[in-house]
């Protein structure tokens, strides 16, 4: 089991270079079509590029509702199946790189990655809070 991919592991470079790319599965071509597209109105950056959004710029809300410019999220997903804020995971391609997984073990690795997620949420949610009473 040594060659099981974590899901944990950090992010891959944006370049996709093979020697970073281990243990990766990129989402499937119809999650990524699939995400919601919208008009990003407020400032803020784009956590890949790390560019600013231009007022009215399209972007790419994830699952996660992590927004990103789509040409960035897209090619990100390409190669990493996984938010690169908060790793939450998207479904794999069928037939793809991933195919070795049992689809079974992969949707329980989807569910847990989003229950992870969910709660590492709370938690610092709740250590900020926290935080704002004892000053």
């Amino acid at each position: 089991m040594a060659d099981t991919p974590s899901v944990t592991q950090d992010p891959s470079r944006i370049d996709g270079s093979e020697g970073n790319n281990r243990g990766r599965v990129p989402a499937s071509k119809a999650s990524i079509e699939a995400m919601r597209k919208m008009k990003v109105e407020r400032g803020g950056d784009c956590s890949i590029c790390l560019e600013e959004f231009k007022a009215d710029e399209e972007g790419s809300e994830m699952p996660c509702e992590h927004v990103f410019h789509s040409g960035c999220v897209e090619k990100w997903l390409r190669m990493n199946g996984s938010c690169p804020v908060c790793r939450f995971l998207m479904p794999a391609e069928e037939g793809g790189s991933g195919s070795q997984m049992d689809p079974e073990l992969r949707q329980m690795l989807v569910r847990v990655s989003s229950l992870a997620n969910s709660i590492g949420w709370m938690v610092s949610s709740r250590s900020l809070v926290a935080g704002e009473h004892m000053h």
